[in-house]
């Protein structure tokens, strides 16, 4: 998504949306199921968020990067619902592939939580490695979502 002056409230919608997605995670401690609500409430999608393009003239006032990581927390979020309300065919998801797509080919790709999930999907449900993913979206949970809602943050 393309964010200018003419439709630059979008951006602010994805950053409010992201905040209020973070600001849920961080007092869950942990991502759990459903937390996509949070940015569909805002009628904002999350594909977008990651692919986020911010025109020049306003990287002063919507942050490119915070949008594109909220994003990517976002679609991780929705992986884990697929992946526990699917335990045994998750792989066959009609929305996996569009995330791991977006994951592999998108702005987010050097992100090294995204890149350690992308690696997880090359085999199959039964060899699958729960363990490993829970770890990595607890990773990307404090790398994203922690500097955000750090306990030092909410006393200052």
């Amino acid at each position: 998504m393309k964010i200018s002056r003419e439709n630059c409230e979008l951006g602010f919608q994805a950053t409010a949306a992201i905040l209020l997605l973070y600001r849920e995670l961080a007092h869950a401690g942990k991502i759990e199921n459903d937390e996509g609500v949070y940015l569909q409430i805002c009628n904002v999608d999350p594909f977008d968020c990651a692919n986020i393009d911010i025109d020049d003239d306003l990287a002063d006032e919507i942050d490119e990067e915070f949008i594109r990581c909220g994003g990517a927390v976002a679609l991780l979020c929705e992986l884990n619902d697929i992946i526990s309300e699917n335990e045994d065919d998750f792989l066959q998801h009609p929305l996996l592939g569009k995330i791991l797509g977006t994951f592999r080919a998108g702005n987010v790709s050097r992100i090294e939580q995204i890149s350690q999930i992308v690696e997880l999907f090359n085999v199959s449900e039964m060899e699958f490695n729960f363990a490993r993913f829970r770890q990595i979206l607890d990773a990307a949970l404090n790398r994203f979502v922690g500097p955000v809602f750090s306990p030092q943050q909410r006393r200052a």
